[in-house]
């Protein structure tokens, strides 16, 4: 961990009562044998564990292997939940290219190898991305990042109580 805390990091997680930590390389970098230790020595603190995959900067993309690679990793390692880096822009980064739009190839790309959907969150703040992601893969797609003046707005999306998602099946 950064400065070598991950002792009193540890130790202040518990002093606060907090019941979950997230394990993250977004923004320094991290070998995958520290988050590793990271995520098992999370789980055995009793802290549930959540992971998140991609760089924050703008331009950096899923890399669809090594994403399918820390997932398994991750689950296996104790994690509860992989989130999928879309930092606040939703535009860029991650599964969006540049002007926000969802790159669908690599998002089924990635479901094909994996165990289950519901081990992923997917970070989409633009309501254009929560409308695509929800007709894509179900009204009970993990979002985040989402605004908290959206969250009413949202819940209306994933219930179908709006004319985007209104014929939504899924």
């Amino acid at each position: 961990m950064a400065n070598g805390l991950t002792d009193e990091f540890f130790k202040t997680v518990g002093t606060l009562g907090f019941t979950g930590i997230e394990v993250s390389d977004g923004t320094i970098d991290m070998n995958q044998k520290l988050r590793t230790e990271l995520i098992k020595r999370g789980v055995t603190s009793g802290l549930e564990v959540y992971t998140e995959y991609g760089k924050k900067c703008w331009g950096s993309r899923v890399e669809v292997q090594e994403l399918i690679d820390t997932v398994h990793s991750d689950i296996q390692c104790g994690a509860e939940l992989v989130t999928i880096e879309g930092r606040e822009s939703g535009a860029g980064v991650g599964i969006f290219d540049e002007d926000g739009a969802c790159r669908d190839d690599e998002v089924n790309a990635v479901l094909e190898q994996i165990p289950s959907p519901d081990l992923l969150l997917w970070e989409a703040p633009q309501k254009s991305q929560q409308v695509h992601l929800i007709m894509m893969l179900g009204s009970d797609v993990n979002l985040g990042n989402i605004a908290p003046q959206d969250i009413f707005a949202l819940e209306a999306l994933r219930r179908g109580l709006r004319s985007d998602t209104f014929h939504n099946k899924k």
